[in-house]
């Protein structure tokens, strides 16, 4: 079996890591994939994007379920099963597991700031900066 919890958004060959995981399983082995994932909406794609690099340089980015579905299936897991759920962050608590710098605190908070009311009722935008994203855990099997 092989596992990886939430690492994936920060891999920069992201088809070539699912590919080795899927190379080191024995036919029928499993795997877990766990990870933030992108909205398929692109306006809150990119915004998701956006603060998220400005928070981790080492960010990568956020796939969304559809990619994640198509590289599985393009490594060869036949995939199980995908549990989604939503994820709350506190805005003070997500900031300070990464200590940016100031000069990117700021910006973040202006596009929060600037947000357009669908990016604000997609992620339940707060008022302190708080926000809410989509995670799912996919279950495969190597084929």
């Amino acid at each position: 079996a092989v596992a990886t919890p939430f690492s994936a958004h920060h891999w920069r060959q992201m088809d070539a890591a699912i590919r080795q995981l899927h190379r080191v399983l024995k036919p029928g082995g499993r795997a877990v994939f766990a990870d933030t994932i992108a909205p398929a909406d692109p306006l809150c794609d990119t915004w998701l994007q956006s603060i998220d690099l400005l928070r981790d340089v080492s960010h990568v980015r956020n796939a969304s379920l559809g990619e994640w579905i198509s590289r599985l299936d393009a490594a060869g897991f036949a995939l199980e099963n995908i549990v989604t759920a939503r994820l709350p962050l506190v805005f003070d608590a997500w900031i300070a597991r990464t200590q940016p710098p100031a000069a990117h605190v700021a910006p973040i908070r202006s596009l929060q700031a600037t947000a357009s009311a669908e990016i604000k009722t997609h992620f339940a935008l707060a008022d302190d900066g708080s926000f809410t994203i989509d995670t799912a855990v996919l279950l495969a099997t190597k084929r």
